[in-house]
């Protein structure tokens, strides 16, 4: 019976506020990522964990900044 008691307060009990994935925003050629910082808000709003990653849109090509802002947004 205590057992059933458990299992019934833990169904039960308030869950906290869980991310509900993960959102990279990568900005534009010749933009920064404070591009970004009222969309990161209102995501972060609705609980989803946000990787705003800067990086160097005006010197690298789209290919180069592809494979190094990628991964390091990934692990992050």
């Amino acid at each position: 019976m205590r057992i059933i008691i458990v299992i019934l307060i833990l169904a039960l009990a308030p869950v906290p506020a869980m991310a509900k994935g993960c959102v990279i925003l990568l900005h534009g050629l010749a933009r920064t990522e404070a591009s970004f910082v009222a969309m990161e808000l209102a995501l972060e709003g609705e609980h989803f964990e946000v990787v705003r990653p800067g990086y160097p849109s005006t010197t690298d090509t789209v290919a180069a900044l592809a494979d190094s802002t990628i991964p390091a947004a990934l692990a992050a």
